[in-house]
């Protein structure tokens, strides 16, 4: 392929990968749960000058660089859904570029690299996560790099330690400041240091290993109280990733024979590819959260990479002495299976849109309207003195209602107080009843899933309080379905 074709095929998947990520966040659509304690720690640097709750909570290290970037956001751009997700925005577009740099430099096939490209930029995984305030994309880009020079480290066999070890972890600890699981990176620059081991048969040097468990461990201490007893715990329920997994079939069969194409012809290549993927998945399953796909998702662009590398040598294979028409031919079919199936369901987007559901693959978040449901009951509580509201969640009223007195429905709550924001914490009816004897108005939010509050909880709330309206799924995401009721007591005095 001529360099000016390359290219232009180039700009035009970074171009239009924002372009499309930008029209994702436009709407300032509410957030969900975690992008509104994202968005409270963050407004909290700004208030206070640290990101800390309203009574002075603080997470320690545990996100910290999301933080503080989304902080700087909010400074420059002002507290809002918009400004809280541009930064992904950008994170997902430099993404795009990175996978073509990385995938060219490493295997020398820019038809490679142009389709690992063309995955980044239009995958609908890859368009919901570069548009949500949460940490996810950023993890990707961190993960990435450090696959890039642990590459590097694995090939420099004239000396063990070098600048590329060095830049893997640094890129890791990003990873780590970032989320909690960016200790995936991590583990991957370890296992690249244990590869090289038996690699080139220096066996003292496993010694070098206790520094990282040591500075791994001080992290957790510093991110996590009760991190390190968690070390020795494991989960092996997989039926949330078998549906993952239904849902990738397009691009994890490629990507199987490329694992064995690079097992016969670069072992390097085939210990950060198949094999880091293979760990991040493993210990996002069985170590993190089983129930929680996005803890995997530093995976994903090392899976473009290789199922670009399995379709071509698949293509190869196929068009090996056959006459041009045959080859084109089986060009166009590849194509249509590989590329054209996954567009056709939805699973490569190409039309922007001004929502891309994170629930699209497995259906694990409650996306639902709540900056529309808190508008409307601070409309309900306006002017009205001595106002109680309950929620099911903890996070939602300090951000859409700062300063509202509030009750979190918890299903463990025994009347003690919430040591992150200081709210009192209710989960049973008679406690309900006691606080809600409390106060001449009320306003209850109750959950339409599986909640954090008690079924008879719910139950009592919904045959005792008046029903005043039921938000639904978020505008442009009709297909997923959740939604939230709003009761009430003493507005109708």
């Amino acid at each position: 392929m001529k360099n000016k074709h390359l290219y232009l095929f180039l700009s035009a998947f970074i171009i239009c990968g924002f372009i499309f990520r930008y029209v994702g966040i436009q709407k300032n659509l509410s957030y969900w749960n975690d992008e509104s304690h994202t968005a409270l720690r963050s407004r909290g640097i700004l208030e206070y000058g640290a990101p800390l709750t309203e009574i002075g909570h603080s997470t320690g290290l545990y996100q910290i660089g999301l933080y503080y970037l989304t902080a700087g956001s909010f400074k420059v751009l002002g507290v809002n859904e918009f400004s809280g997700r541009i930064p992904s925005v950008f994170a997902g577009t430099i993404l795009i570029f990175v996978v073509f740099y990385i995938t060219k430099k490493i295997i020398k096939d820019e038809r490679a690299a142009l389709l690992a490209t063309f995955l980044t930029a239009f995958s609908q995984i890859q368009l919901a996560w570069s548009t949500q305030l949460r940490p996810y994309i950023w993890l990707e880009l961190f993960t990435l790099f450090v696959t890039y020079f642990s590459f590097l480290f694995l090939k420099n066999k004239k000396s063990f330690f070098d600048v590329y070890l060095a830049q893997g972890l640094f890129w890791s600890v990003i990873a780590v400041l970032f989320h909690g699981s960016g200790f995936i990176a991590v583990a991957l620059i370890c296992f690249a240091i244990l590869a090289k081991i038996v690699q080139m048969k220096k066996y003292s040097y496993l010694i070098s290993l206790v520094p990282l468990a040591l500075l791994s461990l001080l992290l957790l201490r510093f991110m996590f109280n009760n991190a390190i007893p968690q070390l020795f715990n494991f989960d092996f329920r997989i039926w949330h990733y078998i549906g993952f997994f239904k849902e990738f079939i397009w691009l994890l069969l490629p990507a199987f024979f490329g694992s064995i194409f690079l097992w016969y012809k670069n072992k390097n290549l085939f210990i950060i590819l198949p094999l880091f993927i293979t760990i991040i998945f493993a210990l996002a399953i069985f170590k993190l959260n089983t129930q929680y796909v996005r803890y995997s998702l530093p995976a994903m662009p090392l899976l473009y990479i290789l199922f670009s590398i399995g379709f071509f040598a698949l293509i190869d294979l196929f068009t090996f002495k056959q006459k041009k028409q045959i080859a084109l031919l089986i060009y166009v079919a590849f194509f249509l299976g590989f590329i054209g199936a996954p567009i056709v369901k939805g699973k490569i987007i190409v039309w922007p849109k001004y929502y891309y559901s994170i629930n699209a693959d497995v259906r694990e978040n409650p996306i639902v309207d709540y900056k529309y449901a808190f508008a409307r009951i601070k409309m309900m509580i306006e002017g009205k003195k001595d106002v109680i509201l309950m929620d099911a969640w903890n996070d939602r009223v300090p951000y859409y209602l700062p300063g509202q007195k509030f009750i979190f429905l918890y299903s463990l709550g025994k009347g003690d107080l919430d040591t992150t924001y200081g709210e009192k914490m209710v989960g049973t009816i008679k406690l309900f009843e006691q606080e809600k004897m409390k106060y001449p108005y009320g306003v209850v939010i109750v959950e339409n899933w599986m909640s954090m509050t008690p079924e008879k909880l719910q139950d009592h709330i919904r045959k005792t309080l008046k029903h005043e309206f039921t938000v639904n799924n978020l505008p442009y995401n009709e297909n997923d379905k959740w939604s939230i009721s709003i009761y009430s007591w003493g507005f109708d005095k």
